[in-house]
């Protein structure tokens, strides 16, 4: 048998042993050979274990960002949310699946992963002042909730505030701003960001990372995860006519 063939025989049944081969591999070899060799062995090690991963839809790059490192990292993690990065972030309910609401192809991604083709997104904005600069929303009494657990739905009268594919036709916009450190990141970066439940249609929300959909875990850039949530998702409350609907209590 080829060594290429022991190779990919071995991470298809066990790709830890596969990888303990590799470490192992050149030492068994002469000194002269040890750099050429380990090259070769690392490029085929990565080729095939990058087929594997794929084909079980598994992630060799995952990031998990606790609170923590998101700190100490903060202005490049938000550097990467500002330029498109599409990820999984907390907020004051359940975890959201979330990018830069200005950018297109971004916003396409996440309609890509949920499968999701013509529904609005809706969005965490930077303030209330963002609100009234961007809609109409005469309802004073609902804005003084925020921030807290509320989606508020109002006619859109810029056009440019997010990407046509975040409302897809549509001329309302619904708004966030949850009662979160996270809500800090719109904020400090003064961009409407994408937030939507981090679940397939018609699976569960994502309360942890152990009923996250491998699917979209695979897809995503980075999860800033904290714990496990015990929330419900928001509630959803249409502002766009003269009475009040409550679309999701």
């Amino acid at each position: 048998m080829g060594l290429i063939s022991v190779i990919s025989t071995t991470i298809s049944t066990s790709p830890s042993l596969a990888f303990k081969s590799f470490i192992i591999f050149p030492t068994s070899v002469n000194t002269k050979g040890f750099v050429y060799v380990y090259k070769i062995i690392g490029t085929l090690f990565y080729l095939i274990s990058k087929k594997y991963l794929k084909q079980h839809s598994l992630s060799l790059f995952m990031r998990i960002i606790d609170k923590e490192e998101f700190t100490l990292n903060k202005e490049r993690i938000m550097k990467e949310i500002e330029k498109g990065a599409v990820f999984i972030h907390p907020t004051d309910t359940i975890y959201g699946l979330g990018c830069n609401a200005l950018i297109p192809e971004a916003v396409k991604r996440i309609r890509k992963i949920k499968n999701r083709s013509d529904r609005p997104f809706s969005v965490i904005v930077p303030s209330k002042e963002w609100i009234l600069s961007n809609t109409e929303c005469s309802k004073a009494d609902w804005l003084e909730k925020l921030p807290g657990p509320y989606t508020l739905v109002c006619k859109l009268k810029n056009k440019s505030a997010v990407a046509e594919e975040t409302i897809p036709d549509i001329n309302s916009l619904g708004m966030r701003i949850p009662k979160h450190w996270f809500s800090k990141i719109s904020e400090k970066l003064n961009i409407p960001i994408v937030s939507t439940s981090a679940n397939l249609i018609g699976g569960d929300f994502m309360t942890s990372l152990e009923n996250l959909s491998q699917e979209i875990k695979s897809k995503v850039d980075f999860i800033i995860y904290e714990g496990e949530k015990s929330g419900k998702p928001s509630k959803v409350v249409d502002l766009t006519k003269e009475k009040v609907d409550i679309l999701r209590p």
